[in-house]
């Protein structure tokens, strides 16, 4: 999935029987080093209102939840309906939730902007979308 995307680096925090190495993780490694009191970590984020721009979802915010083991941003089903109905992807059907974009129309997509804690975050199309075969999947996908 990443093979073409430009990143800065992954870091994985998941366990080693996740990842593809089957290498241990940075997270095993300081357990087992007894860096961290207990085996756990965790994120915090304030609280994220989405307001703004020319077109609104969510209107009187929405939660969110940061997957650090995904890609995808993921949302309420019908504001990201909403919204991948704006940007004119296609669902597809035998993957509920996702949709597709031609590789045509892909440059001519929208940015959209998320406001985090009163922080503007602009994810140009090139950022939520990401090239697979002959197809740009939107990487906006619904929450069940």
């Amino acid at each position: 999935m990443f093979a073409t995307t430009l990143l800065d680096g992954i870091q994985g925090m998941a366990v080693s029987t996740l990842a593809s190495s089957r290498q241990p993780t940075v997270f095993e490694n300081m357990v087992s080093k007894e860096i961290l009191p207990a085996p756990m970590f965790s994120f915090y984020l304030s609280r994220v209102e989405l307001a703004g721009g020319r077109r609104t979802f969510c209107k009187d915010g929405c939660d969110a939840i940061v997957n650090s083991c995904t890609a995808l941003i993921v949302g309420p089903m019908r504001e990201k309906n909403k919204l991948n109905k704006e940007l004119g992807g296609s669902r597809v059907l035998d993957i509920p939730g996702l949709h597709i974009f031609s590789c045509f129309r892909v440059l001519s997509l929208p940015d959209v902007d998320f406001i985090l804690n009163g922080n503007r975050l602009t994810q140009t199309s090139a950022e939520y979308t990401i090239h697979v075969k002959t197809k740009f999947l939107c990487l906006f996908q619904c929450s069940t």
